[in-house]
């Protein structure tokens, strides 16, 4: 049963499916070397690609947004990132190759949704600095997921993970 004040707002005390506590409680405890050595050896978790290689994210940024935060924190769940900015169109095709999961960071944009989709068949979450109105736009516009700016770390990689499984990615033995 979820509990929810809205849109990916959980009350306090609401259940998270056994893995992404697992997750959670390693990312308090876990010091950022500890995770930079898992994610190297192949440590098991969803981020995991074929090849025991992290998932790379392939960061956004169409205006203000807390880039360096948010890299740190994907950097530290165990995912490689790389930061893409907002000329998609004009990328070579390696640097989007190897992406599993677009993370789009600011306004809407669609004519950024829909590069991405053109080049690259990569899941795409959207972090909007608006309400419901341009959370729903970013949907509509060829986002798999959106939330509103402010959202915690954690969640972010809670909703990479959901992506990645609902792509089909490799998970080790013992995830949901």
């Amino acid at each position: 049963m979820r509990t929810s004040d809205g849109p990916g707002r959980r009350h306090a005390g609401a259940p998270f499916p056994a893995w992404i506590n697992k997750v959670l409680a390693r990312l308090r405890t876990a010091t950022r070397q500890e995770l930079r050595e898992a994610g190297a050896a192949g440590g098991g978790g969803p981020q995991q690609e074929a090849g025991g290689l992290p998932a790379v994210i392939g960061l956004v940024t169409i205006d203000a947004c807390p880039v360096r935060a948010l890299s740190l924190a994907l950097q530290e769940a165990g995912f490689r990132v790389r930061r893409l900015g907002e000329d998609v169109d004009h990328l070579p095709a390696e640097e989007l190759a190897d992406v599993s999961v677009f993370l789009v960071c600011g306004s809407v944009c669609p004519e950024v949704y829909q590069a991405l989709r053109r080049r690259s068949s990569a899941r795409i979450l959207a972090l909007v600095p608006g309400g419901e109105g341009e959370v729903l736009e970013a949907l509509s516009a060829g986002a798999d997921d959106s939330q509103k700016l402010g959202i915690s770390e954690q969640e972010i990689a809670a909703r990479i993970y959901a992506l990645l499984r609902r792509a089909g990615r490799p998970r080790s033995a013992g995830q949901v």
